[in-house]
């Protein structure tokens, strides 16, 4: 699995009590540890992060609607998309409507 140092990216974390510019290292899927000037090897790849970007996991939407276009008329079941894109998505949160 590809090793990615994300350099210099705004992290929020409450859970953590960071809030400000640090790195991340990833392997694979996993993140390794966040930091400041985390030192790596040479088989990591770096990608700077432009200033004012964060750094986050998948966010979730909470207002998203999963029903034919036009809304052809309201319900259909919750369905996750045929394909979802290569990157690990987050899971969308569904509510079926209660009649």
């Amino acid at each position: 699995m590809p090793k990615w140092l994300l350099r210099g990216g705004r992290i929020v974390d409450p859970a953590n009590g960071r809030d400000g510019v640090f790195d991340v290292l990833v392997d694979g899927a996993r993140l390794v540890r966040v930091g400041r000037d985390l030192a790596v090897d040479d088989d990591v790849k770096v990608v700077d992060i432009p200033s004012g970007l964060v750094v986050c996991p998948g966010l979730i939407d909470m207002h998203v609607h999963l029903r034919e276009p036009g809304q052809e008329h309201k319900p259909s079941p919750p369905a996750p998309p045929r394909r979802w894109p290569a990157a690990s998505p987050p899971s969308p949160a569904c509510r079926t409507p209660i009649r």
